[in-house]
């Protein structure tokens, strides 16, 4: 069935149906680069979904992803978007006290942690986050903690709901005026403040941006690495490949720019101007 295309879980989906078991997204694993299908993805992310509304999520509630750029984010992302509800990334970067404040502030019920590192940050704040009911952990962690589970046992839990009816009358329930996500600010004159984005305003930049850049087609081969964390990163070099299909290709880190572009040379990019000066110079 066609989804509507005025919000990014609707135009996620329409792709998927189209692209099917073309390549959606590729990571370095061990040294070389993995694919992950339109189809392997969609399919992880109603598990996920439904893994959500399991624990409780409903929609309009928060979900927090404190976590590097990698495949898993871009999972969560959606799989919240999916159900109606709306997310908070946090840099992977920011100490135990900075994500302890957005996780509050955001009323955030359910945290994505990358690794053993973010977890033991939140765990090390956990009697300040009267409203967190969960942490999901990338990959599976050894812990005693009750609120933690991985990953994999979500989408488990998901996949025994069954409920996909639920999760298909979630997704047809979103309107552009819905809340997306809270991008917070640096906080360098005061308390970060959680700037609210809808669906319509995703939907608004990403198609302004394919206006001004229509040669942009399912055929490009994109390298993201601008965090999407922040709105630049998540609008232009995730959202934007969405709706055009192109496949987004994850570079490892800002110094291997270089390096991973000669491995699967890419057709276009978007960055901030201190790294094309480095490549440049």
């Amino acid at each position: 069935m066609a989804y509507s295309e005025r919000h990014i879980a609707g135009i996620f989906h329409n792709r998927a149906e189209r692209y099917q078991y073309e390549t959606f997204m590729r990571y370095k694993k061990e040294g070389r680069y993995v694919p992950i299908s339109w189809k392997e993805m969609q399919n992880m992310v109603v598990k996920t979904g439904l893994g959500l509304m399991s624990l409780g999520v409903r929609p309009a509630d928060m979900v927090g992803i404190f976590s590097e750029n990698c495949w898993q984010w871009v999972l969560c992302d959606l799989a919240a978007l999916s159900i109606g509800a709306a997310d908070a990334p946090i840099y992977a970067t920011n100490s135990a006290m900075e994500a302890a404040y957005i996780i509050n502030d955001s009323l955030t019920k359910v945290l994505f942690v990358s690794d053993k590192d973010h977890l033991d940050r939140v765990l090390s704040v956990r009697g300040r986050l009267a409203n967190l009911k969960h942490i999901v952990t990338f990959d599976r962690i050894e812990t005693s903690d009750e609120l933690v589970m991985s990953l994999d046992e979500l989408m488990a839990r998901g996949e025994a709901e069954k409920d996909k009816a639920g999760f298909e009358q979630r997704l047809e329930a979103i309107g552009p005026d819905d809340l997306a996500t809270l991008i917070y600010t640096s906080g360098t004159t005061g308390a970060p403040k959680g700037v609210m984005l809808t669906h319509g305003n995703f939907v608004a930049n990403v198609m302004q941006a394919y206006a001004s850049h229509p040669i942009i087609d399912h055929r490009d081969e994109s390298l993201s690495l601008l965090p999407w964390s922040h709105s630049l990163g998540r609008t232009v070099s995730l959202y934007l490949m969405i709706q055009v299909g192109a496949v987004v290709n994850l570079a490892e880190s800002f110094s291997t720019v270089l390096e991973n572009m000669q491995e699967f040379r890419p057709t276009l990019m978007v960055s901030v101007p201190r790294l094309f000066e480095k490549l440049h110079s």
